[in-house]
């Protein structure tokens, strides 16, 4: 019993402790209650309601005290034991109240957690609302924008109105000028029918023309062997006597192996190819280049497979050609990026080709690569091997270039990556470079080795001194799409011929670049940058292929005109003479019947060729004179008009032609060899 008695007091001590540090704590994590009234009501009426259980206890223990005392004096053990188990309900009380102030306290948690997520679903509620302003905002521009654009369909569809309405009048104007058209062409019929009776009337009085022709020959020849019996030259008796010496011959195309007074060099006319005598399948793929030996009957071709291929060209009848050698770089393998897409051979010694960004060079009597020349940056478009003559200044100048002798072997080159460059086929080296503005696809070099004539990507053909190259002496924009081929004529040297991605010829004057010719037509279509066109040996026809597998030959008129010598003269006292000033006549009344339309210029072009080629160039002169109006010569022969016409269109090929060339016509051996992207070499005679 007294132990019970000393154990209630530290137990009472214990419960105070415990309470005062669990006030402490509660009261400092809740520092803030105003967040928290009903719970700290709670707290208050449970901590009251704990203070007035302590205070029954202390009481209750005081009563036990007394009664312990009473009962030690009066030994009531039954006053004892109500006491005690009074204790333990009070006891029992407490621990209650403890276990309902800590699950006061998880409220109190539970309360901070719930406030803390109310936070979160505020500002959550914030940014949803700003989300929901810039929204609103947002659609309020794109109605803006939806208002804007809608203002503009509406104008767009009045625009559209006002251009159909526009489209609906251009149709009907079309109509109206339709029909004018087919009025104006039956009124230009009505005259061609009055022309064709001129025509017929002229050519009526032809046969009396020819006579009078024939006869001013014959007074001609009298005058010249009344002048050879006097002691007289005879060219001197023909001019004294006031002859046609120079117009009196007949067509420059006529063969005759001198020299003519006047300094007048003819030379025999290639008659243009009619049919193909030989059609080889040469290479397994793409020929791109051709070219023919100048010193014996042999043929070259190039191929993208990396090979050039030496054909016998003395095969007779039904012989098929016979392949002599096949040059190819031992180190090259035949692979596609050493193609080769220009040829040329070199004194009938070394072979030369362009091969990507390098220039092969074999040697013809070994068929060995004898040098492979690099400087290029770019892609070597074309080569042209010439020896230039040893007292031009060319010769000079290059000979004293870097490692060039003079009277070597010369080689030039043009390229992708803007420069023309000079080669010295000996020593392999360098000469000189040219630069231009755009690439280099074809290169062409005079007769006397001076100068250099380049085709460029922008349809430009430029004109360089060899012996300075510093800048070209001329350049023209020759054609409106890039300039594949350019060549010298072989007669003289004084024509040039350009051809041109814009499927047009192009024959211009080698020393100025001014066109005299320009020749386009229907079937003439250029396909690629190295397609070659090239003239005849005597100059008076030009050939090139065209995509769709022909290959045609036109007529330019120049054979034997070349040389640059004009032609005296002709006195109006002879026959010839005044059969041109009958010729002017014929013209006159040509152009005043006409005028200056296009059906007058046609017939005056047809009516001056036809006339001309029978009596002379006065006629010729005096029908481009009158007949088209006054215009100068140079005009009508643009286009295939006076001095230029369609010899023929050979068709074989099956795919289209690249490279066009015609040999060179030595001993009248004459053909001309076409190749194809099939790899297919034609020969035509």
């Amino acid at each position: 019993m007294d132990q019970d008695r000393a154990e209630i007091p530290s137990a009472t001590a214990n419960a105070r402790e415990w309470r005062a540090e669990f006030v402490a704590s509660f009261r400092a994590r809740n520092a803030t209650p105003s967040q928290f009234q009903e719970v700290v009501r709670s707290h208050g009426v449970l901590a009251r309601q704990n203070a007035a259980l302590r205070t029954q206890l202390e009481s209750a223990e005081r009563q036990l005290l007394i009664l312990q005392h009473e009962a030690s004096s009066s030994a009531s053990g039954a006053a004892v034991r109500e006491l005690e188990i009074k204790v333990r309900e009070l006891q029992e009380q407490l621990i209650e109240s403890g276990k309902l102030e800590t699950e006061a306290a998880e409220l109190r948690c539970r309360a901070l957690e719930a406030e803390k997520a109310r936070d979160d679903a505020t500002r959550g509620f914030e940014a949803l609302k700003v989300k929901h302003e810039s929204v609103a905002q947002t659609r309020g521009e794109a109605e803006a924008c939806a208002a804007v654009a809608l203002k503009e369909l509406e104008a767009l569809r009045a625009m559209l109105r006002e251009k159909e309405d526009e489209c609906e009048r251009r149709r009907l104007e079309k109509d109206q000028m339709a029909l004018r058209l087919c009025e104006e062409k039956a009124a230009m019929s009505q005259e061609m029918n009055k022309m064709n009776d001129l025509v017929e009337a002229l050519s009526e009085r032809q046969g009396g023309h020819r006579e009078l022709l024939r006869e001013a020959t014959q007074q001609d020849s009298k005058h010249e062997a009344s002048g050879a019996a006097a002691g007289q030259v005879p060219g001197e008796a023909a001019r004294s006597s006031g002859g046609g010496v120079y117009g009196a011959i007949g067509s420059s195309r006529e063969l005759h192996g001198g020299g003519w007074p006047g300094g007048w060099q003819l030379y025999e006319a290639s008659p243009p190819p009619t049919r193909r005598r030989h059609d080889v399948k040469a290479h397994h793929v793409e020929i791109n280049a051709v070219a023919y030996s100048g010193t014996e009957p042999i043929l070259f071709t190039g191929s993208s497979d990396g090979t050039v291929k030496v054909w016998d060209m003395l095969s007779s009848g039904d012989t098929p050609l016979r392949n002599r050698a096949t040059l190819r770089d031992p180190h090259g393998g035949g692979t596609s990026s050493a193609c080769i897409i220009s040829v040329d051979e070199s004194q009938g010694q070394r072979v030369v080709a362009a091969a990507d960004r390098a220039i092969k060079v074999w040697d013809l009597r070994t068929g060995r690569l004898h040098l492979t020349l690099t400087g290029h940056s770019n892609k070597v478009q074309c080569v042209r091997a010439f020896s230039p003559s040893s007292h031009s200044s060319a010769a000079q100048g290059l000979g004293q270039g870097r490692g060039g002798r003079v009277g070597s072997p010369l080689l030039v080159s043009g390229s992708s990556d803007r420069t023309v460059k000079v080669w010295d086929l000996r020593s392999g080296r360098e000469v000189s470079s040219f630069r231009a503005s755009s690439s280099c696809l074809a290169v062409d070099v005079s007769l006397d080795g001076g100068t250099l004539v380049s085709g460029h990507q922008d349809g430009t053909v430029r004109l360089w001194d060899l012996a300075s190259p510093s800048a070209p002496l001329h350049e023209r924009s020759a054609h409106d799409g890039a300039c594949t081929s350019v060549a010298f004529s072989p007669v003289g040297g004084m024509k040039l011929l350009s051809a041109g991605r814009d499927n047009c010829l192009r024959v211009a004057d080698a020393r100025t670049l001014d066109a005299t010719t320009t020749i386009t037509h229907s079937g003439l279509r250029l396909g690629c940058n190295w397609s070659r066109a090239c003239f005849s040996p005597d100059g008076a026809y030009c050939v090139a292929g065209s995509t769709n597998g022909s290959v045609l030959v036109f007529d330019i008129g120049e054979s034997g005109v070349e040389s640059g010598v004009r032609a005296p003269s002709v006195p109006e006292a002879s026959g010839v003479g005044r059969l041109g000033a009958l010729g002017s006549a014929i013209g006159g009344v040509v152009g005043s019947t006409l005028g200056r339309t296009k059906i007058g210029s046609s017939l005056g072009n047809t009516l001056g060729h036809t006339l001309g080629g029978t009596y002379g160039s006065s006629l010729a002169e005096g029908a481009s004179g009158g007949g088209l109006g006054g215009g100068p010569v140079g005009d009508a022969r643009q286009g295939l008009g006076l001095g230029a016409r369609c010899a023929g269109q050979l068709r074989g090929h099956e795919a289209a032609v690249v490279s066009c060339a015609w040999a060179p016509g030595a001993g009248g051996w004459n053909q001309v060899a076409t190749v194809d992207k099939a790899g297919h070499l034609s020969i035509w005679e």
